[in-house]
């Protein structure tokens, strides 16, 4: 999908005992972490360049066992498109 601006984005993580906190990474950057579910981060993706982004989410449990997300492809757009040409008129 395409996004913009400021985006939601919404983690799901589980363990046999506890999530102790989850991360949220845009092209590996560390964008924040939660430590209470629902697991959820505005992220800014005005942070990045317009183009191709890949988000990716890692969780740990108290024992310090982390599981990783496989990543999500999003496209970044926050650049208007400039129209430079004149309309033409007859």
């Amino acid at each position: 999908s395409t996004v913009s601006g400021l985006v939601q984005v919404d983690v799901n993580a589980s363990d046999n005992v506890g999530v102790s906190a989850v991360s949220l990474y845009a092209n590996g950057r560390l964008v924040g972490t939660d430590g209470t579910a629902p697991y959820q981060f505005s992220w800014d993706s005005k942070s990045l360049a317009d183009g191709a982004v890949t988000l990716s989410a890692s969780a740990v449990d108290a024992a310090g066992n982390k599981g990783v997300t496989t990543n999500v492809g999003v496209t970044v757009k926050n650049q208007a498109t400039v129209d430079a040409a004149a309309p033409s008129v007859t």
